[in-house]
């Protein structure tokens, strides 16, 4: 016996609303910019180019070992004495902290990209597969794009914070 794959990704896949796949591809392409600004900053504090720095952080599993990456350089740069404690806290604490923030908000996209999307045509809502059917509907979507703008955010001041916590060590960037 064979089994026709066409048919069961047609009834879905067809089924899934425009406006639905439109939320979920900006929610991913916020995403994907949220990571280059990381890799960026990781970069250009290792002093290496785009190319070669696309090729290490490439290597990376996830955001948390790049948010490691990002708080070894920053504390590495601290040659003197007095200011190795304050950046050192630095580099352990608020990285840290983002770096956590950064997963929980990486937890919710993989599940919204990484999983099978239906459309029930009997009860309107988008679901999800999970062992089972979970409702998510565009509105959940939509929330967390605005959180990773949010997170894009704050980041841009963690970076400038990074940035900051250099120089005083005598790095020019």
């Amino acid at each position: 016996m064979t089994i026709d794959l066409r048919k069961p990704i047609e009834n879905i896949v067809n089924r899934i609303p425009e406006k639905h796949c439109a939320q979920l591809g900006r929610m991913s392409s916020a995403w994907a910019f949220f990571e280059y600004c990381v890799n960026v900053i990781i970069w250009r504090m290792a002093e290496i180019s785009y190319k070669r720095g696309a090729c290490l952080t490439a290597q990376f599993p996830n955001m948390e070992r790049r948010f490691d990456a990002l708080a070894a350089l920053v504390a590495q740069e601290c040659e003197d004495k007095t200011f190795v404690k304050k950046i050192h806290d630095f580099a352990e604490e608020t990285i840290h902290d983002f770096a956590e923030e950064t997963h929980k908000l990486s937890l919710e996209r993989n599940r919204l990209v990484h999983d099978l999307w239906e459309l029930n045509p009997e009860s309107g809502p988008e679901k999800k597969l999970i062992f089972g059917y979970k409702e998510i509907n565009g509105a959940k979507i939509e929330h967390l794009l605005i959180s990773i703008y949010e997170h894009i955010g704050a980041f841009e001041l963690l970076a400038k914070d990074c940035y900051d916590a250099m120089r005083v060590s005598g790095k020019k960037l």
